[in-house]
């Protein structure tokens, strides 16, 4: 989506206090392709691609939760993700850090499946490959200085 359609995507809030940095529309572009990016690599399986995208922290996160999934057998798949909104919520400094948070609404297939060993169709552990769910999720993004923003946190509303 070209940066001129996230304008109906979001609406602009000055943080509480006045303390903080604006949110521009190529911070919202930015996230939302960051949300696409992460959301295919943990689906995929792709650490190294969510090396890229995460802080070390968040990146230890998914390393975590990728490595309980193949203990169990399992993958979970995201598809026909639709991004509906994102809202940025807050935008602050500390220091060189720059952070913004945004709740990002969205729409998917999603499902965990356990991989067949042989021919044949994977096993259906939970939720519905036909039906997409919507999903609200405050994103932290950071950076520093002038960098890329990197994915920082993830809170479920």
């Amino acid at each position: 989506m070209p940066i001129a359609g996230f304008a109906r995507l979001w609406r602009r809030r000055r943080p509480a206090g006045g303390r903080g940095t604006d949110v521009s529309a190529a911070d919202i572009a930015r996230f939302a392709t960051l949300h696409g990016a992460v959301q295919k690599a943990l689906s995929e399986g792709d650490l190294a691609v969510l090396k890229r995208l995460a802080t070390p922290a968040m990146t230890a996160y998914f390393a975590g939760e990728l490595a309980r999934l193949a203990r169990e057998g399992r993958r979970n798949v995201v598809a026909r993700l639709e991004l509906l909104a994102i809202e940025p919520c807050e935008a602050r400094r500390e220091g060189e850090a720059q952070y913004a948070t945004a709740l990002l609404r969205w729409r998917a297939i999603d499902y965990v499946v356990r991989p067949a060993a042989g021919p044949g169709a994977p096993e259906l552990v939970s939720g519905d490959p036909r039906t997409p769910v919507e999903i609200e999720e405050m994103w932290t993004f950071a950076r520093r200085g002038a960098g890329d923003w990197l994915l920082s946190a993830i809170h479920q509303v």
